[in-house]
């Protein structure tokens, strides 16, 4: 739509062509093996980022695809058997090449736009571990994610930041939870759990890093968030009723899933459910001759 609301029409048709490949290794049994994948990949542009939202994202209808190159090589151990437990860790390394990646960049005021930048590389790894006691009485999991994402292109709108991070996208992000199970409290067929976890994202800028003054340059901080929860169920005839109580950041801190869109502050939920299992019984009847 351009001033005077005339509309101008703007048509593109592309073919592309993508494909790829994985092969993994058993080591030990099947309970430790090692994985390496490659594909080339093509990302067209998703409406928000053609269009914008109509308030505070700006259109652009020229967006380009993503074209990338990625590979993944890592080892994964899942030991399901033991007096120790079920036990399972993996770790991933990561290497992506990408051509025309599409980025959301501060523009004039307090708008915001998506561009393309010519080239990108991100490199990275993803650690993760998960333990299960005997009896499945307590689990625990954790996993870590590292993505040195920065721009590659040497000419071009975006030449001058060659070497820095691609703004706007966490480097650093971790998660764990674990949870406890006790069954047979009270009375038979009921069951209590509790748990929590806890979601840590780095701070990180919204534009590029090496342009202005790194001690007054917009950020998004580093947001720390803790959550938990308590749940209890029981069962008589056909019947299970569960009752669930949690307790959603419970820190009460400013959290973001992507930026500009924040999450609620400390929230409380209850959740009441009833299950109702009908077993049937046919009766015998005599099989037809013939």
């Amino acid at each position: 739509v351009l001033l005077g609301n005339v509309f101008r029409r703007f048509d593109r048709q592309d073919h592309y062509v993508g494909g790829g490949n994985a092969l993994r290794a058993f080591l030990a049994g099947e309970w430790f093996w090692a994985k390496t994948s490659y594909e080339y990949a093509i990302r067209l542009p998703e409406a928000l980022e053609v269009f914008g939202d109509g308030l505070f994202i700006q259109p652009n209808a020229r967006l380009l695809p993503e074209r990338s190159h990625n590979a993944n090589v890592g080892l994964q151990i899942d030991h399901q058997e033991g007096g120790a437990g079920r036990f399972r860790a993996n770790v991933f390394f990561f290497l992506r090449q990408v051509e025309n990646q599409i980025v959301l960049l501060p523009t004039a005021g307090d708008f915001l736009g998506h561009e393309n930048v010519s080239q990108a590389r991100s490199q990275g790894v993803e650690v993760s571990l998960a333990w299960t006691s005997p009896g499945d009485w307590v689990s625990v999991l954790g996993n870590l994610t590292y993505v040195d994402l920065r721009n590659r292109s040497s000419e071009g709108d975006f030449g001058s930041f060659q070497g820095d991070r691609i703004p706007g996208r966490p480097f650093l992000t971790a998660n764990g939870n674990a949870s406890f199970v006790a069954s047979n409290i009270v009375r038979l067929r009921d069951e209590l759990r509790l748990g929590g976890d806890v979601r840590f994202v780095e701070s990180f800028f919204r534009g590029w890093e090496s342009q202005g003054d790194l001690d007054f340059k917009a950020r998004v901080r580093r947001q720390a968030a803790l959550s938990t929860f308590v749940s209890y169920g029981f069962g008589f005839g056909y019947w299970r009723l569960t009752a669930t109580f949690e307790i959603t950041n419970l820190n009460n801190t400013e959290l973001f899933d992507f930026f500009g869109v924040q999450n609620p502050p400390r929230s409380y939920f209850l959740k009441v459910t009833g299950e109702y299992r009908a077993v049937a019984h046919a009766a015998a009847r005599p099989v037809p001759a013939g």
